[in-house]
């Protein structure tokens, strides 16, 4: 390849022969891989630059130089953020999760939890982000549209000016400078008129300190990252970082939650597999709850299946004691935090769609009166067009098994829509109430592997949200009926986190089964 000059063949074959050189432990693995990733930059392929990068930290570490390895983590995960989860995953066995995974653990190691917090904030944000990629959201502010397509360019001519510099071309820190500049302002901008946009469509997230200096006192934020073999558990107040690791990976996780999920829509018994699981991720936060009121989870991967209220740490369900939140990740919550308290709701929105669940009903009469909008007249049009402090939408919602954009809560079909409010479409509504309860199965998030935290709970948080009350499992329209009815009662004496917590009580007293109550979960700000 070399000799007719077909480099693009030169670099798969040094890769493939780095990798087999290194299935064989051979010295001369290193050589392979440094050339594969000198020629990958050169010849602006990083896809292999990253692989190749991360290749030679793994030499690294096994040769325990950490410090090198480090590094080089560091640097494969610039090249491989730069790339959507389609080029960035291929036929190798180390893909990126893996990559996050390795340096989450080193950074851990080293005892520099800060960079630990931030690459498990990375690796939310970029995940994000690849899902978002897959189709075009339409945004209802064109003033919105232009500011996010303004950020990407001027982000894409800062990659493209980086490479001219490692190219050695002449001009390139210069050009690369004022590419920077240029990108810096572009996102304060964004940031400034559109700050839940700049968070969910970028990837710069918030950092342990600025979520410390926001966090309430007595309030522990629980940040999980499920990696191949094993768990991180961050466990963050305002004062204090403190870590775990749980000998439970994402291939045994995925099938306890599977196995748990099921038997939770069956009314089976799930006692020993909650405590189980109680054991791995809820008794590492015992120590700092010990002076704590609320609980925030961040859950990761198949964790997001796992209903933390009913974990139990010294022998009682968390939501016993303690107020059990969520958030789609540190930087959600802080974005949430930073914005003030929520003043309670005056005003009650809600709709009721579907004859065949008719508890769904008599919720909206309980919660919104004579102003409920029940059968035919609850069309996805009324929910977009609602100007009200708080939207209850009580409703079937329809997962999509591949795409997790394509889920959709089911209301009434009206002149000029289909009746199914998609995720994809929250994203872009131009006005959210601040207070969005939504009182159906499988509310919170998706069945798609990997992607399980994208639903319709995160776009209305995204759109505007302040608060989302949202369901992570099929709950009986009875017992839906009987939380949120309690809930807005609650809800306009108390803070919101606070509200959730006694409605799930009331109906653990008369439905003790788990799949009853523990499913319901509060996203955003609980306060």
């Amino acid at each position: 390849s070399r000799a007719i000059g077909n480099q693009f063949n030169e670099l798969e074959t040094l890769f493939a022969t780095g990798e087999a050189l290194e299935a064989l432990a051979r010295k001369e693995t290193r050589t392979q891989y440094s050339a594969a990733a000198e020629l990958a930059r050169r010849i602006a392929v990083p896809e292999v630059e990253w692989r190749s990068l991360y290749a030679l930290g793994r030499l690294s570490e096994r040769q325990g130089d950490l410090a090198r390895a480090r590094d080089l983590y560091e640097r494969s995960l610039l090249v491989a953020e730069r790339l959507g989860r389609g080029r960035s995953e291929s036929s190798t066995k180390h893909s990126r999760d893996d990559l996050y995974g390795d340096a989450i653990r080193l950074a851990v190691g080293a005892g520099d939890l800060t960079r630990a917090y931030a690459y498990i904030e990375r690796s939310r944000a970029r995940a994000l982000l690849d899902v978002l990629s897959t189709r075009t959201i339409e945004l209802a502010s064109p003033r919105a549209q232009e500011l996010l397509e303004s950020e990407l360019r001027a982000r894409e001519v800062e990659i493209a000016a980086a490479r001219n510099v490692d190219l050695g071309l002449p001009n390139a820190a210069a050009r690369l400078r004022n590419a920077k500049a240029e990108h810096a302002a572009a996102l304060a901008e964004l940031r400034r008129e559109f700050p839940q946009l700049a968070r969910f469509f970028t990837l710069e997230p918030a950092t342990l300190a600025e979520l410390q200096r926001a966090l309430p006192s007595r309030t522990v934020v629980a940040s999980y990252f499920v990696g191949r073999d094993s768990t991180t558990l961050l466990v963050i107040t305002d004062t204090d970082v403190q870590v775990a690791a749980i000998p439970l990976g994402m291939a045994a996780l995925a099938e306890r939650a599977r196995v748990l999920r099921a038997t939770l829509r069956a009314f089976g018994t799930v006692d020993t597999m909650l405590a189980d699981l109680s054991q791995l991720f809820a008794q590492p936060l015992a120590p700092m709850l010990a002076h704590a009121s609320t609980v925030v989870i961040l859950p990761h991967g198949p964790l997001y299946h796992v209903p933390f209220s009913a974990l139990s740490v010294q022998g009682k369900p968390l939501i016993e004691t303690w107020v059990v939140a969520s958030a789609l990740s540190g930087s959600a919550l802080f974005d949430s935090l930073r914005a003030g308290p929520r003043a309670a709701p005056s005003t009650i929105a809600s709709l009721a769609p579907t004859e065949s669940l008719p508890f769904t009903r008599l919720e909206s009469l309980a919660i919104s009166g004579s102003d409920a909008v029940l059968g035919a007249a609850a069309t996805e049009t009324r929910a977009r067009e609602t100007r009200s402090d708080a939207l209850n939408l009580a409703a079937h919602v329809e997962l999509d098994a591949s795409d997790p954009l394509a889920g959709a809560v089911m209301l009434a079909r009206g002149d000029g829509d289909d009746g199914r409010l998609e995720v994809a479409e929250v994203f872009g509504l131009a006005q959210v109430p601040a207070l969005v309860t939504l009182s159906a199965c499988d509310s919170a998030g998706s069945d798609v592997h990997g992607s399980e935290w994208i639903g319709l709970g995160g776009a209305f948080l995204t759109a505007g949200a302040r608060t989302v009350v949202a369901t992570h499992n099929r709950v009986s329209d009875l017992a839906a009926a009987v939380v949120m009815k309690r809930f807005y009662r609650e809800v306009r004496r108390r803070p919101a986190g606070e509200a959730l917590r006694a409605a799930a009580l009331l109906a653990r007293e008369y439905f003790p089964h788990p799949a009853h109550w523990a499913g319901f979960t509060l996203m955003g700000d609980f306060r």
